[in-house]
């Protein structure tokens, strides 16, 4: 029987998981947590980055006003969390919000994937985000690379004890995709009926016995993926069982005081 089962013997006969290559979660089970959640796609072309400060601030601010507020507006929870996966050029960030309900369900409100958006754009978006969000009391973001700029200042906005900088590795994997998996197995986590969101957690390989991206990025038709969504999801879960400091201190509809992408102080708009 080894023969006719060849590599995958172990697990076909013993139930002995693979240690390598497969899938690590099923199409099947990813529909059928899939739900009507929006995705808010923002894709800057390259002549974007050339643009003054203010132009490329104000048109920021539109976009988010426009897409990201009249889902934001009204949103009600106990806590919220966020987690990110970093892009700037080829990959994309994806900003991965949580509201976690009474029943302790996590429920995802909207999905964010920003495409060769600038450094501080990313910031002004996340800023925005993280501020209209209910009671959000835990931040996860990838430090590696060039995230780590965007982690380290949204650390400095939101203070150490909120915001976790996090090193994506094995051992990070190892301890935190299980838990993504078991909450989509028992209906605790929900994700976006979209195509490129559902592959990207499809696209996830067991290599060493590890969950993970794949080493290859995939091409779809809103650009290459690599596994972003499924990672930022990973993290928002993570932020919203592991980070709990409280709520932020602030309120946004009351008006007061930020410092805005570029480290000025600009009134908050009141958007009521």
């Amino acid at each position: 029987s080894d023969l006719f089962y060849g590599d995958g013997a172990a697990e076909e006969l013993d139930c002995v998981p693979r240690q390598s290559g497969g899938r690590y979660l099923a199409r099947t089970l990813l529909e059928g947590r899939a739900t009507d959640v929006p995705v808010l796609r923002w894709t800057c072309n390259d002549a974007f980055v050339d643009l003054g400060d203010e132009g490329r601030h104000l048109a920021c601010l539109q976009w988010c006003t426009d897409e990201l507020l009249p889902r934001l507006d009204g949103l009600r929870a106990s806590s919220s969390a966020l987690g990110e996966d970093f892009g700037r050029s080829g990959d994309l960030t994806v900003l991965w919000p949580v509201l976690v309900a009474q029943d302790l369900t996590r429920v995802t409100p909207l999905v964010v994937e920003l495409r060769n958006v600038p450094f501080r754009e990313q910031e002004q978006v996340l800023n925005f985000l993280v501020d209209h969000l209910p009671n959000c009391s835990g931040i996860a973001l990838d430090a590696r690379g060039n995230g780590q700029y965007l982690a380290e200042v949204t650390r400095q906005r939101y203070g150490a004890e909120r915001v976790a900088e996090v090193m994506l590795s094995e051992g990070w994997y190892r301890e935190h995709m299980p838990k993504l998996k078991a909450g989509l197995e028992d209906g605790t986590f929900t994700l976006p009926k979209d195509a490129d969101v559902i592959g990207d957690f499809h696209a996830l390989e067991i290599v060493r016995g590890v969950a993970r991206p794949p080493e290859r990025a995939r091409q779809s038709p809103t650009g290459q993926r690599h596994s972003d969504a499924a990672v930022a999801a990973a993290m928002a879960l993570f932020a919203s069982t592991e980070l709990d400091s409280g709520p932020l201190t602030f309120d946004v509809a009351g008006g007061g005081v930020s410092q805005d992408a570029f480290g000025g102080a600009i009134p908050r708009p009141d958007f009521n």
